[in-house]
């Protein structure tokens, strides 16, 4: 499993992650298909969204999305997407 993990130095500067100049994006999901979900879903991306737009050092990309089981990440198209999008 350490081949998934990425150690990030600690910076010199003592800065919280809050006043940082970062690309934020979120990840949402629900596992079933039924409306209340659906409904949840919704108000996951509407949450995320205004939550990253809210701070002036953050830099809003994405919210990446599933409707999907959580067996399996291999079968989660939104999950794999971002990952996609962070390695790059």
């Amino acid at each position: 499993m350490s081949g998934y993990v990425i150690k990030i130095p600690q910076e010199k500067e003592n800065r919280t992650i809050w006043s940082r100049q970062l690309r934020v994006a979120a990840y949402c999901r629900v596992s079933t298909p039924y409306e209340e979900q659906q409904k949840s879903l919704e108000k996951q991306i509407k949450y995320f969204t205004q939550y990253i737009k809210r701070n002036p050092f953050w830099r809003f990309v994405a919210v990446y999305a599933d409707n999907a089981s959580g067996l399996h990440a291999k079968n989660r198209p939104g999950y794999q997407k971002m990952l996609k999008d962070c390695r790059k």
